[in-house]
C-alpha cells in the first residue's frame, strides 16, 4: 500500500509540472474542433456519410463490432489501448508534433458523426446517448494520451536541440505511471459501458 500511495503521489506531482499546460491546451483544442467537424458534416453530407460508413466498416474488420451492432468488449478495449499507446509514442518523433494530428482527426470525426445523425433525421439525443455514457471515461483517457504525446514530443525536441541530460528517464516513468494508473482504468470502464450500457440506451432513441 505504501508503494501504491507513493506512485499516486508522484503521479499527482507530475500533473503539477509543465505537463498541465499540454493537458490544458489539448483539452481546449479537442473541444474547439468538434463544432468544426459538425459544421463540415452539414456542409458536405455525402462526404460525412462516406466517412461514417468507412469508420463502421473498420470497426467490423477489427472485430470490434459485428453485423448486428454488438460490441466485443475485449476487442474494443484492446483497440483503444493500442490507439492511446500510439498517440503517446508519436511523441518520440521530434519537431513535428504528430499527436496534434491525432487531436484534429479524433475531434473532427466526433463532430462530423454528430452531423451525420442530423443529416439523416436522427435526434442528437440518440447521438449523445451513444457517446456520452462511455465518452465520460474514454474521452478523458484519449485527451490524457494525446497531451502526453504532445508533452513527450516537446521534451524529445528539447533533448535533440540542447542535449539535455537526465530528462527522458524520469519522464518515461511518469508517462508509464499515468498510462497504467489513469488511462488503462478509464479505457476499461469505457469499453464495458460501450458494450453493455450504450446499446440499451440507444434502444430508447432509435
Amino acid at each position: 500500500m505504501d508503494w501504491l500511495e507513493q506512485q499516486r503521489t508522484r503521479l499527482h506531482g507530475f500533473y503539477r509540472t509543465e505537463y498541465r499546460y499540454s493537458l490544458r491546451i489539448t483539452a481546449i483544442a479537442f473541444g474547439a474542433l468538434i463544432p468544426l467537424g459538425f459544421a463540415g458534416s452539414l456542409l458536405l453530407p455525402d462526404l460525412a456519410d462516406q466517412l461514417f460508413l468507412q469508420f463502421a466498416q473498420q470497426m467490423a474488420e477489427l472485430g470490434i463490432m459485428d453485423t448486428t451492432g454488438r460490441v466485443d468488449v475485449l476487442a474494443l478495449f484492446g483497440n483503444n489501448v493500442r490507439a492511446t499507446v500510439f498517440s503517446i509514442a508519436y511523441g518520440f518523433i521530434p519537431f513535428i508534433y504528430l499527436p496534434a494530428l491525432s487531436i484534429g482527426i479524433n475531434s473532427l470525426l466526433l463532430g462530423l458523426f454528430a452531423g451525420v445523425y442530423v443529416n439523416n433525421g436522427i435526434s442528437l439525443l440518440a447521438y449523445f446517448a451513444g457517446i456520452v455514457p462511455h465518452g465520460i471515461f474514454e474521452l478523458p483517457a484519449l485527451i490524457l494520451a494525446l497531451s502526453s504525446g504532445i508533452y513527450l514530443c516537446r521534451k524529445v525536441t528539447d533533448y535533440v536541440r540542447h542535449n539535455e541530460k537526465g530528462v527522458m528517464g524520469p519522464l518515461m516513468k511518469d508517462l508509464l505511471r499515468l498510462f497504467v494508473m489513469h488511462i488503462i482504468p478509464l479505457l476499461m470502464a469505457a469499453a464495458v459501458i460501450e458494450a453493455y450500457v450504450t446499446p440499451q440506451l440507444l434502444k430508447l432513441f432509435l
